[in-house]
This record gives C-alpha cells, structure tokens and sequence, in this order.
C-alpha cells in the first residue's frame, strides 16, 4: 500500500503496486547506492547516458538509461502523479521560469490529466534552487490550501523541503 502522500524523488522510490520500476530523473549519484540496496527493483534513468554518467559502475542490471527530451521526462513524472494521486491533486516546483522548465510542468500536467481527468495542479516557478524551507512552505501550503499529496520538484535543494514536508503531512 502506498502512503497517502509522496514525493517522485530518488531519496524516496515510488513503488506503484502495477508497475515494476522506479523513475528517476537524472539523479545518477544516488543510483548506484539505492540499485545495490534494492536488487528487486528495477529503476528507469532519465536524460542519462549510461556510458558517461554510470561509468564508474561495474554493474547495475536493475538500472535501465534512456535519453529523453524535457516534454517526455515531465510526461514520465505526470503519469506517476495521475495514477499515484488520491486527493487529484499535484504540485510542481521549478526553479526558476524558464522555458525548460514550462515544458516539464505542461508535459507533467497534461500527462496525469491523460490517466486521470481529475487531476489539478498547483505550481511555482520562482523557488530557486538552493533554499530547502521554501520548498517545504510551498508545499504545506499546497496541502493545506489544496490538499496536493503528489509532487515533483524541478528545484534541487528546494525539492528536499518539499518532501519534508510531504512527509510530514502523512506521508
């Protein structure tokens, strides 16, 4: 059973009951370690050249890399979020408004309203990328105001507060 409230970050792998893989998303310097500890799990890699960026690994047989653009990576986390929410609403936190940045959030939103209509986002794309308490007084916000139980964060540092937060609150 998955806890009510989650967030999509390496630190904290989503387990779906009907899927056997973990996304991550380009977060190569914590794979090796949560590969090894989780041989059952199969992880999916994103943006990641598994030449350069895993080279100094001998083997991860249960990691699988595939190089894809921003619209697909934020489709990726946007499923997840639309099969994973219970209360049909998600949030998302950029670091800055940046064109990279828009595109993940769209692709993130429309891709949970895709497996789930319902679905209602909240976002901030000025967090930065450095200040953890932001993140956590977004997202208490957010499940406060909202009732936002799924997140993804574009936002570094910021994420960490967000799923302290998340934690928190039940999760």
């Amino acid at each position: 059973i998955l806890p009510r409230k989650e967030v999509i970050q390496p630190h904290l792998p989503v387990r779906l009951p009907c899927y056997d893989f973990t996304p991550l998303t380009n977060h190569t310097f914590v794979v090796a370690e949560a590969a090894e500890s989780n041989p059952d799990v199969k992880f999916l890699l994103t943006n990641t050249d598994p030449a350069v960026d895993l080279a100094d690994y001998e083997t991860l047989e249960n990691v699988e890399c595939v190089q894809v653009n921003l619209k697909q990576a934020g489709a990726l986390a946007g499923v997840v979020a639309g099969l994973m929410t219970q209360s049909n609403s998600i949030g998302f936190i950029g670091g800055m408004k940046l064109p990279t940045t828009l595109t993940k959030y769209s692709a993130y939103l429309a891709a949970a309203q895709k497996v789930n209509p319902e679905a209602k986002g909240s976002y901030n794309f000025e967090a930065g990328f450095s200040d953890a308490a932001k993140g956590t007084q977004l997202t208490e916000q957010w499940v406060n105001s909202n009732n936002v139980d799924v997140m993804w964060g574009d936002a570094s540092a910021v994420d960490n507060g967000s799923r302290k937060a998340l934690e928190a609150a039940g999760g």
